[in-house]
């Protein structure tokens, strides 16, 4: 026969606490759309750091199940384009215990890469043992694509303006040189202290004494940087005689976002010397023209062509007088 009972009652409250918090924990990260993986941090050599956890995020990019993965070391992932002496790194900061963070290319499992943008960090106990390492990894492989074509527009825009015959100049939206080519420099014999000061301002001031007018020179370009969507086009004449073809546009990008304005000049001297030798002449050939068809010179002229019509330079003398009569 039973006569007693002794029940035992333990307050679970705090454990089943703790319990739901992992678990909310665990779905949280289980969840991300980064890549989590947590690593054992002894032992650090081959065959660890061994994976004791990967969320699901890493398995839909690298194509392997948690199944596959756990108990591997990440240098699985490890391929032709990862970068060894990064690796090198991340492994000398989790011996020292140390977090670090960089730019790793990862493999997936049917061979794809991928670029990541990782952080390792050291998990500490409670009596300051690194047990555990975390590595989160953002997929950035979208911004690398993105950030090798614009290198790549980068080099192709700086070889052009760099190998182009017109002094060009890109200024940001702060005043700052951004890109000068070694024709710049040339064109208005700037000084390389000059030239090398990222600061537009000295430059400005150095070309500004150089031209005929430096007032309206002054006066135009502050009003092309106060209205950054004018396009600009006109003709400098320089003290020593030369003559530039000024042309400035804004730099935007496809979304109509501002970057400064870009500026080239170019040399056209010999051309203005040409048109002037032209206009020149043309003015001297309306004398000569205003002269021969005066009444008293047609008669003369008439007179002498009649006595003497023989030779090219008479016929074309007398074309002339015929067609001013």
């Amino acid at each position: 026969m039973i006569t007693h009972i002794i029940a035992i009652i333990n307050d679970v409250t705090e454990r089943k606490r703790a319990e739901q918090q992992l678990a909310l924990l665990n779905g949280c990260v289980s969840n991300l759309s980064d890549i989590v993986m947590i690593v054992e941090a002894d032992p650090i050599n081959e065959p660890g750091p061994r994976i004791v956890f990967v969320n699901t995020a890493f398995e839909r990019f690298t194509g392997c199940t948690s199944a596959e993965t756990l108990g591997r070391s990440p240098r699985f992932l490890a391929g032709e384009k990862t970068d060894h002496r990064l690796m090198a790194q991340i492994h000398e900061a989790m011996v020292e215990r140390q977090p670090i963070r960089g730019e790793v290319v990862h493999y997936e499992k049917e061979g794809a890469g991928f670029w990541f943008n990782v952080d390792i960090i050291p998990i500490f106990d409670p009596v300051g043992q690194c047990t555990h390492f975390s590595c989160i990894g953002r997929d950035i492989t979208k911004a690398k694509k993105t950030e090798q074509q614009l290198l790549w527009k980068t080099a192709f825009f700086e070889a052009q303006v760099y190998s182009a015959h017109d002094g060009t100049l890109v200024v940001d939206g702060e005043g700052r040189k951004i890109l000068q080519n070694e024709r710049m420099n040339d064109l208005w014999k700037v000084p390389r202290q000059v030239a090398d000061d990222p600061d537009d301002g000295p430059e400005r001031a150095w070309v500004i004494n150089q031209v005929k007018n430096p007032r309206q020179f002054a006066e135009k370009v502050a009003f092309l940087y106060a209205h950054p969507d004018e396009v600009s086009r006109d003709e400098l004449e320089l003290i020593d005689g030369r003559f530039f073809d000024r042309y400035s546009a804004p730099v935007r990008d496809r979304d109509g976002n501002y970057y400064g304005r870009i500026w080239t000049f170019r040399d056209t001297t010999e051309r203005k010397r040409i048109e002037l030798a032209l206009l020149e002449r043309a003015r001297e050939l309306d004398q000569t023209n205003e002269y021969v068809t005066k009444p008293v010179v047609l008669e003369e002229l008439t007179a002498v062509l009649t006595r003497r019509p023989e030779g090219d330079t008479c016929r074309r003398i007398r074309e002339t007088v015929d067609r001013r009569k």
